[in-house]
């Protein structure tokens, strides 16, 4: 419920009064006009409608614990979205449940948001927070359109400004550290994402039928951000694949003992790691060398763009500075 006065672009606000307020998912608003204590009583009337449940659907929430509501956004969340993006939201609702599993939804506050994001900032970083923070807003929405809560205690936050991008890519000495260190599955999973800028989630959850040999390409039904994109297959990408032995069992190229899509690398990862010496590196990595290759061999940034799978430029920018050549070509266009 509020009162309020529009504002205009110029900063100036309007004469009239406004009262704004929710029933279930759905707004309204009504325009009261200039006397300010009239929009307030009717505010007030409003609130005492809610309170003996005379307001329009009030009466109509269904009360729900967060644990149950995380399980249905879960189920809901299936088939929607990427295998390694349920994966990432599944980490951040276990901890929401953790902390408010039998609260009900319509009970949580911003408060109790800011405090839950507040103790995650003592161990990760400002795009992490960013991340929950729209799983919040995400979650919480539902639960307004399910008519588990009357408003969205995360709609009004904001997210932390973050530090630039990082960019860490392996030297040609390092690659060739690591590919000796990896065992031959590893090796191979490394070599196509070296090859391809494929996410992890992405490479693990590949099936032979995204594989398409003839116009040797791979296709990638669903990324983060919810597109399909076409990767072109280079040489040792092509005999990589025709390498992989083909399961009967199951559709993805790499698969646990139970036919399911392989989700740790963790435990041959580190090993890897650890032999080939490599400091502050990740599997993410691989993706930045990808990129970082392509530009410091003159791929323009617009195809790099393509081929990661950004939909903005803002996110490939990162790796321009690795290749000031453009801006010199620019300066020779320079004639007086």
């Amino acid at each position: 419920m509020s009162v309020y006065q529009r504002r205009y672009p110029d900063g100036r606000a309007s004469k009239d009064w406004y009262v704004s307020w929710y029933v279930g998912a759905k707004q309204f608003k009504k325009r009261i006009g200039p006397n300010k204590r009239a929009a307030e009583r009717f505010a007030n009337d409003l609130d005492l409608k809610r309170v003996r449940g005379e307001l329009l659907g009030i009466t109509d929430l269904t009360p729900i614990r967060i644990a149950d509501l995380v399980a249905k956004y879960t189920t809901w969340s299936e088939g929607r979205k990427a295998a390694h993006t349920l994966e990432d939201e599944q980490s951040v609702l276990c901890r929401l449940r953790a902390r408010f599993g039998d609260t009900l939804a319509g009970k949580i506050a911003r408060t109790d948001l800011d405090a839950y994001l507040s103790d995650r900032l003592t161990t990760v970083g400002p795009a992490r927070h960013n991340r929950d923070l729209s799983l919040l807003k995400t979650l919480f929405r539902k639960a307004v359109e399910w008519d588990y809560a009357r408003t969205n205690p995360a709609a009004s936050m904001r997210k932390l400004r973050e530090p630039p991008g990082r960019v860490r890519f392996l030297t040609d000495d390092e690659r060739s550290r690591l590919l000796t260190a990896c065992p031959d599955r590893l090796r191979t999973i490394v070599l196509l994402a070296l090859n391809t800028g494929l996410r992890k989630g992405e490479l693990l959850s590949l099936r032979w039928q995204d594989v398409d040999v003839k116009n040797r390409l791979l296709r990638i039904e669903r990324s983060k951000n919810g597109d399909r994109r076409d990767i072109p297959m280079n040489q040792t990408v092509h005999d990589l694949l025709r390498a992989i032995p083909r399961r009967v069992d199951t559709p993805y190229l790499f698969a646990n003992t139970d036919g399911a899509p392989q989700q740790y690398l963790k435990t041959t990862w580190n090993t890897a790691i650890r032999k080939a010496k490599l400091e502050d590196f990740t599997f993410h990595d691989l993706r930045h060398t990808f990129a970082s290759t392509l530009v410091m061999n003159g791929v323009d940034i617009r195809t790099v763009q393509t081929l990661l799978g950004h939909k903005s430029i803002t996110m490939t920018m990162r790796y321009s500075h690795l290749s000031p050549q453009h801006l010199r070509e620019a300066m020779t266009q320079l004639v007086y």
